[in-house]
C-alpha cells in the first residue's frame, strides 16, 4: 500500500499524531531552560598597567616588554597580544580553549607577580581582567592627543557620564585617567610665627575637604 492511500485512509488518526507532535514540541520550548548569554568560559586574560605620564615608546620598553617575556613560557598559551599607549599598557593573554580557565589565572598571576620586580617602582600594579561572557559586549573608546593627560582626563570623564546616560549601558569603567591632589608644603617656623600649629591645618583642611561634582 503506497503511503498516499495509507494517509487519506488514516486521516484521523494523522491528524491526532501532528497535534500532538505540534503540543509536545510548544511544551518543550517552554519548559527547556533557556540563556541569553549562556555561561561560557574563555582562557582569555588582559593585564592592563598604568604609569601616568610615560610615552608609548617609554611604556613599551619599560612596562609592556617585560611582561610579555614572563608570558612568553606559559604552556598551552595560543597567542599573545599588546597595545601600548601613553601611560597604558595593555597585554592580552588568549588560551588553547582546552585549557582550565582556572589554572590558567593561576599561572598568569603567578608570571604577573614575576614581572613586578621588573616594572619602575612608580607605575601602578598590573590589574588582570578575566574575560567573562556576561560583560560582553564590550566597547573600548581610547582617546589620545597632543595634550597633558589632565586634559584628557576632564575629556574622558566627560564622556563616561554621557555614555551612562544610554539606555541599556550597565558600566562605564576609565582606565589609566589620573587622580587629582593638592600637595601642601607647610614652613614649620612660620606656621609658629602665626599661631599656628600643623594639627590645626590638617583639620582646617579636613573639614573643608568637599566633593564637587563636575
Amino acid at each position: 500500500m503506497k503511503l498516499t492511500e495509507l494517509t487519506l485512509k488514516n486521516r484521523t488518526v494523522i491528524i491526532i499524531l501532528t497535534v500532538i507532535l505540534i503540543v509536545a514540541g510548544a511544551y518543550s520550548y517552554v519548559t527547556i531552560p533557556k540563556e541569553s548569554q549562556p555561561s561560557i568560559e574563555i582562557p582569555i586574560f588582559i593585564v592592563n598597567t598604568i604609569y601616568p605620564g610615560i610615552s608609548p615608546t617609554d611604556m613599551e620598553s619599560l612596562i609592556t616588554q617585560p611582561i610579555e617575556r614572563e608570558l612568553q613560557g606559559l604552556s598551552g598559551v595560543k597567542e599573545i597580544r599588546s597595545t601600548t599607549t601613553e601611560s597604558v599598557s595593555s597585554v592580552v593573554i588568549e588560551f588553547d580553549l582546552d585549557v582550565s580557565i582556572d589554572l590558567a589565572s593561576q599561572k598568569v598571576r603567578e608570571r604577573v607577580d614575576l614581572a613586578k620586580s621588573s616594572l619602575p617602582p612608580e607605575a601602578e600594579d598590573p590589574i588582570i581582567i578575566e574575560i567573562d561572557i556576561e560583560d560582553l559586549p564590550i566597547v573600548t573608546v581610547n582617546l589620545a592627543a597632543e595634550y597633558p593627560i589632565s586634559t584628557l582626563t576632564d575629556v574622558a570623564e566627560s564622556l563616561q557620564d554621557q555614555i551612562e546616560t544610554v539606555p541599556g549601558i550597565r558600566e562605564v569603567e576609565l582606565v589609566g585617567t589620573i587622580e587629582r591632589e593638592v600637595q601642601l608644603d607647610v614652613d614649620l617656623k612660620r606656621l609658629e610665627g602665626y599661631g599656628l600649629s600643623f594639627g590645626q591645618i590638617i583639620n582646617a583642611l579636613q573639614t573643608r575637604n568637599l566633593t564637587i561634582p563636575g
